[in-house]
């Protein structure tokens, strides 16, 4: 007869955390996680797959799903502009000047709506993009060029209202003539000297003040 009163012993549970995983080990681990994205992708593909062969109205659905969402909002013929601005990069004045030779074919109409805004999935990204109102306590240093055509001087007056209206303290520098690729190059001195000042306890000024009588004006 087994004795109830003797006690068991009980498996021991080990954390693993502190342990460092040799290299062979992670590999190993990303091996499995790419065979599982390898398996979820081949279950997308034979959907797709059999959705276009099933149809002509299947074929143009499939089309569809595999259409990015940018050709619904930009006509045909300025694709392939895009794609080639999308595969380069700005990372100084002179990337800026070559950009603009590429963009040279979109500057008189490359949009098939009348306001992308409000076409999906551009109006949930926007949306999700648009900064809210920070707190009160933050401070805030804006630089805007006045004619710049990316970020319109009226959308950051519009933020600094409602930055002010949210009782933050904010700064506003408006930079003459400037567009939007060299704003930050300007501005960059008053707004490290803005910081300098934070750092330094100094209490922050602000222009919010200077909103509400242009407003009343």
């Amino acid at each position: 007869m087994p004795d109830l009163t003797a006690k068991k012993k009980r498996p021991l549970w080990y954390n693993l955390s502190p342990l460092n995983l040799p290299l062979p080990g992670l590999v190993s681990i990303l091996h499995r996680v790419s065979g599982a994205m390898l398996f979820l992708g081949l279950l997308a593909f034979l959907y797709l797959l059999e959705l276009s062969l099933a149809s002509e109205s299947g074929y143009a659905q499939a089309g569809e799903l595999l259409r990015h969402p940018i050709a619904k909002v930009v006509v045909p013929e300025a694709i392939p502009t895009v794609d080639r601005l999308a595969d380069e990069c700005i990372e100084s004045i002179f990337d800026i000047m070559a950009r603009r030779r590429t963009e040279k074919p979109l500057e008189q109409n490359f949009l098939s709506v009348p306001n992308i805004a409000v076409v999906e999935p551009w109006h949930s990204l926007a949306v999700r993009n648009t900064p809210g109102p920070l707190p009160s306590r933050t401070p805030l240093f804006l630089a805007q060029g006045t004619t710049d055509d990316i970020v319109r001087p009226e959308v950051t007056r519009a933020y600094m209202q409602r930055q002010c209206k949210a009782g933050s303290k904010v700064t506003m520098m408006w930079v003459p003539g400037v567009g939007h690729g060299l704003v930050a190059r300007d501005s960059a001195n008053n707004a490290v000297a803005w910081m300098m000042d934070r750092f330094a306890g100094k209490p922050a000024p602000s222009d919010c003040g200077k909103v509400a009588q242009a407003s009343a004006q």
